[in-house]
């Protein structure tokens, strides 16, 4: 079995206000950020790629809507999906708050693969 390869990163996306701001970066692509703090991490599918880096936004954002709207709760992390805009329009999903960054892995983890299958 493929194993889905992805890293989490710290963000250095300037226009986001939080604590802590990661991205998970999949293929030099962001499919999520994640803004909070230990115990409260917001994990939401990208609108737009870094400030800096070389990681651009997904190049199908329907497909990454698509898929973040369809994860169930097939591991410990409680999901409640749910479609937003960000300040320009563009869609995007809050998937859920979790508690810890292993959490935020264990979300990618799933997207990741399911994207990989739909391809």
């Amino acid at each position: 079995m493929k194993r889905a390869i992805f890293d989490i990163r710290k963000s250095d996306k300037s226009c986001l206000e939080a604590v802590e701001k990661y991205v998970v970066v999949y293929q030099n692509q962001v499919l999520l950020r994640i803004l909070g703090e230990e115990l409260s991490y917001e994990i939401m599918t990208a609108t737009v790629g870094e400030d800096f880096g070389l990681a651009k936004v997904y190049e199908n954002p329907q497909q990454l809507i698509n898929t973040a709207m369809s994860l169930t709760h097939d591991f410990e992390v409680e999901l409640d999906p749910e479609i937003c805009r960000d300040y320009d329009g563009r869609e995007y999903v809050k998937i859920c708050v979790v508690h810890y960054l292993s959490d935020v892995y264990r979300v990618a983890h799933v997207l990741v693969e399911n994207l990989e299958a739909k391809l």
